[in-house]
């Protein structure tokens, strides 16, 4: 699968969720009390609640996805692939998320969890900031074997079951969560150890990512980049398109403008707010940015007409 920048506006723009009768409820038969930082529904339901998709949002919680059929497709971050069966993804809290071609024929689950439910019974609470799964560089999806699914899809029942039950006590939903996220963290490393010896180009391309998060509103210059991480701009740019197929500035136009995908659904800011806030004065200038990349021009996007 093919990791690209994909900023576009490639489905129905400013989605709010659809409040229809038994929209959004946990899985079938949950009668228990709400758990705090824990919710589980299957895909289907999360469809009925939310349609065939999500414009860029940033999340405020851990997400994980488990597919058993779909062709829809989704973009964390900067990061665009299809999810098909036996396919399990990412979002970490404060990551832009969208997705498009979801249907109520579409089957898997939909976890979301804070890092508060997850971490309460252990003494390492940077767990899920240390976990693979969750790292903003890294793939956000897995294409599992037949044998993890299947384990995965076994514990996930498990899950469903006690979610749906009276007593829905966090002290049995806490310790299999932490069993889904230990059997993902190591079906990653079985499917994928080559991410684990990084070359030379592979290191210094997560390290501009990881700038890129950091100074994206500020700094747009591939330059100015490399001369942050220390490298020559020439060597630079041959290792980031080496790593990751496009160059700096490819990277850095498509955080910019996915950014502002994200303010301009979510938010009721004007054009020339969002553009100030991204580092742009000139709003005509950011304006003609935004089509060239996205299509449209800003307002048409912030009124849904991508």
């Amino acid at each position: 699968m093919t990791i690209r920048p994909l900023p576009l506006p490639e489905f129905h723009l400013l989605l709010r969720r659809r409040e229809a009768p038994g929209a959004h409820k946990p899985v079938a038969g949950s009668p228990g009390a709400r758990v705090d930082g824990f919710y589980l529904e299957r895909t289907e339901d999360a469809v009925r609640a939310f349609g065939p998709g999500i414009p860029p949002t940033r999340f405020q919680f851990h997400f994980i996805g488990l597919v058993a059929r779909s062709r829809a497709t989704c973009t964390t971050g900067l990061a665009s692939f299809p999810v098909g069966p036996r396919v399990a993804f990412f979002v970490p809290p404060a990551q832009i998320h969208s997705s498009r071609d979801w249907t109520t024929a579409d089957r898997g689950y939909a976890l979301s969890f804070s890092d508060a439910f997850y971490t309460e019974t252990l003494a390492d609470k940077s767990a899920l900031r240390r976990s693979p799964l969750f790292a903003w560089e890294r793939p956000p999806f897995l294409l599992l074997d037949r044998i993890d699914y299947e384990a995965l899809r076994a514990t996930f029942a498990i899950l469903e079951r006690e979610f749906s039950s009276a007593a829905r006590s966090p002290g049995i939903l806490r310790p299999l969560l932490h069993a889904i996220v230990a059997q993902l963290e190591a079906a990653a490393l079985r499917a994928q150890p080559a991410t684990l010896r990084l070359d030379g180009s592979a290191r210094l391309y997560e390290a501009f990512r990881a700038r890129i998060e950091r100074d994206f509103r500020a700094e747009k210059s591939p330059a100015a980049y490399a001369a942050a991480l220390g490298v020559n701009p020439n060597h630079f740019s041959t290792a980031v398109r080496a790593a990751s197929g496009l160059p700096p500035g490819a990277w850095i136009r498509a955080r910019v403008i996915l950014e502002a995908q994200c303010l301009l659904a979510s938010t009721t800011r004007s054009v020339k707010e969002v553009a100030a806030e991204l580092g742009y004065h000139d709003e005509a200038y950011f304006s003609r940015l935004f089509k060239k990349v996205v299509g449209v021009a800003p307002r048409e996007y912030q009124l849904g007409r991508g």
